[in-house]
């Protein structure tokens, strides 16, 4: 399905996401909604308690998980109301709850045991679109509950929903309380006190500059594909091949980008900035639907996340869509006719975050291509000036320029952004008179 859609993305080698459905709507949102992937790591002959930090696209185990686990994995699932484990196991190729064969259900926040019987380790990405909600509500019953965070920042306990447990405990798999709480792991809440507790969590990141659900354009699944399973990394876990995104598109849209973002466990999640050029300019005229691809050798970080821009739209007519100067740049375009040109350039010197995963691009199927014009980079370390500066890592002719100059011979005057990596140059920036965005990424020495 979609096949001449694919968007390759050498990104990071051991993950490869797909974004599903891409929509432009009327209402010309510069962004779809964030979805995002958690890595998960089971130690061999071992288990790990994990959460599910994100709001599932699909709700169901064999959807979250499909074949990424060996078929003789288990997943411990807490009934609270029983005060006991469901198991779930790979049954005709589905997750499903194992003395029933029925499908099991998970939301947000939900956390269980994932089972490990490989001599080697293994690891699990856990993937769905960034909870939004302004709160989210958790009953907790007396005895035993098996919970984690239904949102993607980790929050002290002191100042989260369950800050005043009064009798009751949050302690660790090892029965250690609890201080603070992190995306993706699990906890136990022993209910001591007399009758249910109703777990308010209050969403700690801001989330107005994305639009409401149901609009587009959206990133509505994400599927993760893996290799054979007895595919091995250096380290002995099992490589994971794919993170595949589907997209769909309204009829009037013609060009997207797409952004990511590494986080760490313990960072605060900002959405607002700070993300990464994975894409631009995608042509995507006449397109209800594509899937697009980011393979990776290892996810770097423990989370990923991802956003598609609407890159029709440009409030301030300066050549760079409204999506990438608010999300790339941290810029707020302002509507209104482009300025007369003088004597002083358009230019931002502010850092932008660094990256452990460069990106290129090749597409195919959408008839003549992707247009990456619109962003330079140039790499004084890995760069050549042979080469088109259209991509940040070098893949046959494509790949960033080593010269300051060669990038702003490249950039022409029409409101293009030059990247400019780590590195000495040795050079002037001269860029009086040229209408170009420059972009620092690193220690820039000229």
């Amino acid at each position: 399905m979609f096949k001449n859609n694919d968007f390759r993305v050498g990104f990071l080698a051991a993950v490869s996401a797909t974004i599903i459905s891409i929509s432009c709507s009327a209402a010309e949102n510069i962004s779809s909604r964030p979805v995002g992937v958690t890595t998960i790591n089971i130690p061999a002959n071992a288990q790990r308690l994990a959460s599910l930090p994100y709001i599932p696209f699909v709700p169901t185990m064999d959807s979250l998980v499909g074949d990424q686990l060996p078929a003789d994995a288990e997943i411990l699932m807490w009934n609270s109301i029983a005060q006991c484990y469901e198991q779930v196991t790979r049954v005709n190729g589905k997750w499903v709850q194992t003395s029933t064969t029925a499908e099991v259900s998970v939301v947000a926040g939900d956390a269980f045991w994932l089972v490990n019987k490989q001599y080697t380790n293994q690891t699990l990405l856990l993937g769905g679109e960034v909870n939004l909600a302004a709160s989210n509500s958790t009953t907790l019953l007396p005895g035993m509950n098996l919970v984690g965070l239904p949102q993607s920042m980790p929050v002290p306990v002191a100042q989260s929903g369950l800050a005043n447990l009064g009798k009751d405990q949050l302690v660790d798999p090892q029965g250690n309380a609890v201080s603070n709480m992190v995306p993706g792991e699990g906890y136990w809440y022993i209910r001591k006190e007399t009758g249910c507790k109703a777990w308010v969590e209050v969403l700690p990141y801001a989330s107005d500059m994305f639009p409401g659900e149901g609009t587009l354009p959206a990133i509505t699944d994400i599927k993760i594909q893996t290799a054979d399973n007895r595919l091995q990394t250096a380290d002995g876990s099992r490589q994971t091949t794919q993170i595949r995104l589907s997209i769909s598109l309204d009829n009037s849209c013609k060009k997207i980008d797409i952004y990511y973002k590494d986080q760490a466990a313990a960072d605060a999640l900002v959405l607002d900035k700070g993300w990464l050029i994975a894409e631009t300019d995608l042509q995507v005229t006449g397109k209800s639907e594509l899937e697009w691809t980011d393979t990776s050798s290892s996810l770097q970080s423990s989370s990923r996340y991802y956003l598609v821009g609407n890159a029709d739209v440009d409030s301030d007519k300066d050549g760079v869509p409204d999506c990438r100067q608010k999300f790339v740049m941290g810029k707020s375009p302002v509507s209104g006719p482009r300025p007369p040109a003088s004597g002083n350039s358009t230019t931002d010197l502010r850092p932008l975050a660094s990256s452990t995963a460069p990106v290129r691009s090749s597409v195919s199927g959408l008839g003549g291509g992707a247009s990456l014009g619109r962003i330079i980079y140039v790499d004084r370390n890995n760069g050549g000036d042979h080469l088109t500066g259209k991509a940040a890592v070098v893949v046959g002719a494509d790949g960033p320029k080593k010269t300051v100059k060669a990038g702003l011979l490249e950039a022409g005057n029409d409101g293009s952004t030059m990247i400019i990596k780590s590195g000495v140059y040795g050079e002037s920036l001269h860029v009086a008179g040229k209408n170009v965005h420059i972009v620092i990424q690193g220690n820039v020495r000229l």
